[in-house]
């Protein structure tokens, strides 16, 4: 977890209740600070798991409020099965925040850096590979894979990417008939 960052002045902090994701969430956890964003954890009152990404900055940065629709615009082509799907993106008090189905793990940037099992190491690894693909194969190149991008459940090695603000998506092929020859 980042430690440094804007002065503590610019900061403001998310507290469960601030918002509404179609109903309260509740019980909101730090799960890592990234940059000028801070990811949390927390619960509707249906019993959903959510993450919420919330600039740091306030204001904040008009780059960072690109990022989060960017995201957000992208939630029709991800799938939860390798990537943490926007639900909402909301404004409170006047900052964004996006809301993301919470596939569970920590972010990957938690885990390196320490000895890890080999197996583990690989079923994670494989999963990576695999979420990667998977969004490859929907036509998106991520643009910003890095181990705070990617939500890694140690248990079973499943991996989820997080962090599309960047992503782009592949020109589709054209019909013979449409192409200029």
């Amino acid at each position: 977890m980042k430690t440094s960052g804007p002065d503590p002045a610019t900061r403001r902090g998310l507290a469960s209740g601030d918002f509404e994701y179609g109903t309260s969430v509740t019980d909101l956890d730090r799960v890592q600070e990234d940059g000028d964003v801070l990811m949390s954890r927390g619960w509707s009152e249906h019993g959903d798991a959510v993450l919420v990404v919330a600039p740091l900055l306030d204001p904040p940065a008009p780059a960072t409020k690109e990022r989060l629709a960017h995201e957000y615009g992208l939630k029709d082509e991800l799938e939860g099965g390798w990537a943490a799907r926007p639900l909402e993106l909301v404004r409170v008090r006047g900052r964004t925040l996006l809301v993301l189905e919470d596939p569970r793990g920590v972010p990957l940037a938690q885990l390196v850096g320490r000895p890890m099992e080999t197996g583990r190491f690989l079923r994670l690894a494989i999963g990576l590979a695999e979420a990667v693909g998977k969004a490859h194969q929907r036509g998106l190149i991520h643009k910003d894979i890095r181990p705070a991008n990617v939500l890694a459940d140690e248990t079973d090695g499943g991996v989820h990417l997080t962090g599309f603000g960047h992503a782009s998506r592949l020109p589709r092929e054209r019909a013979p008939e449409q192409t200029d020859v």
